[in-house]
């Protein structure tokens, strides 16, 4: 049995306890010691240092508060919250005022963002919480050039070029693979490179003439669209070769569809001739054929010449792509 002395030394120590933690901390479920926010109202304001900031720059958002009271100047932290509860910076206060920023240079992506601004107190004043301010993250401005290599070709090999489109944001990302790539359409080609800035010409892919070539980055979720002014891109005409052949170099007069003469246009690099051919002999046109697959052929009519020696040629007229050309000269003898 307890005695009355050692009962009061119990309630003495029991309030000597108490005393401790009351102006200082409580203790928890565990055992574990908090501070005991103060009773002192607090009030907590939030400023934003710009109303909109550009996706991967962020970080230039600038948030500043100040807890403010009656008398005295609260010490302690603020914690800087988004719309959704996620912490984005905490703020140590002196003098009662502090500040913090977006950590990352990719923290969010175009959106308006609410912020809001908690005070957890210290001994002697009270927690508070500011009123909400919201900005928005705006799409990175993006800049599309375009480069042409080389700017003159010709037709059939237009392999030899190349159109090469740099997309330039803002603001960098690090690392750099992060930063956007494509996809980019270069007009003109009406080629849709995905996930890429250049592409390699295709024979016969553009006509004989001038067209020109822009590159166009239609943007995405996070960088705003941009294009590259149209270059002039010259495809000169591909030259030409014509061959005639003749089934025969000599007839009877009268038999001269016994003679097949047949002509073959032979382009400068890759591509089909088409068009018109004509085949004579001095001012005497025999033939006027259209090209298919690049050739064409023709047989002469009985007596369409008489006896004697001829000198036979095939003009290639030339087409939008191709040149003009003229075989080589052929020896036809019609005999009695």
């Amino acid at each position: 049995m307890l005695s009355v002395m050692g009962l009061a030394s119990r309630a003495m120590l029991v309030l000597g306890l108490s005393g401790v933690l009351a102006g200082s901390a409580v203790m928890g479920a565990y055992g574990s010691v908090r501070p005991q926010a103060g009773t002192v109202t607090t009030s907590t304001t939030l400023a934003l240092s710009a109303p909109t900031v550009s996706y991967a720059n962020e970080t230039a958002e600038q948030f500043t508060v100040t807890v403010s009271t009656a008398s005295g100047t609260p010490t302690g932290t603020v914690t800087l919250s988004a719309q959704n509860n996620t912490p984005v910076c905490t703020a140590s206060l002196t003098n009662g005022s502090g500040q913090c920023a977006v950590p990352w240079a990719n923290w969010g992506h175009p959106a308006t963002i609410t912020m809001i601004a908690t005070y957890s107190g210290d001994g002697t004043y009270a927690p508070s919480v500011s009123a909400t301010q919201s900005f928005m993250i705006v799409k990175d401005q993006t800049t599309t050039t375009l480069k042409l290599s080389p700017t003159k070709l010709v037709y059939g090999h237009e392999q030899a070029g190349t159109a090469n489109a740099t997309l330039t944001p803002q603001y960098l990302l690090t690392p750099s693979w992060r930063n956007p790539i494509g996809p980019i359409m270069f007009t003109g080609l009406n080629v849709y490179c995905e996930d890429c800035n250049w592409v390699q010409l295709g024979p016969t892919t553009l006509p004989a003439g001038v067209t020109k070539i822009g590159a166009i980055y239609p943007g995405d979720g996070d960088y705003a669209a941009s294009s590259a002014p149209a270059q002039p891109l010259t495809v000169a005409k591909a030259t030409t070769a014509t061959v005639l052949t003749l089934s025969t170099a000599k007839v009877r007069v009268g038999h001269e569809q016994a003679e097949r003469l047949a002509v073959r246009v032979n382009p400068q690099y890759k591509g089909v001739p088409g068009g018109k051919v004509a085949i004579t002999a001095g001012r005497l046109t025999l033939c006027v054929l259209s090209l298919t697959s690049g050739r064409a052929s023709c047989t002469l009519t009985a007596k369409k010449l008489g006896t004697g020696t001829y000198h036979l040629v095939a003009v290639y007229h030339g087409n939008t792509d191709f040149t003009a050309s003229t075989s080589a000269r052929h020896t036809l003898i019609i005999t009695r």
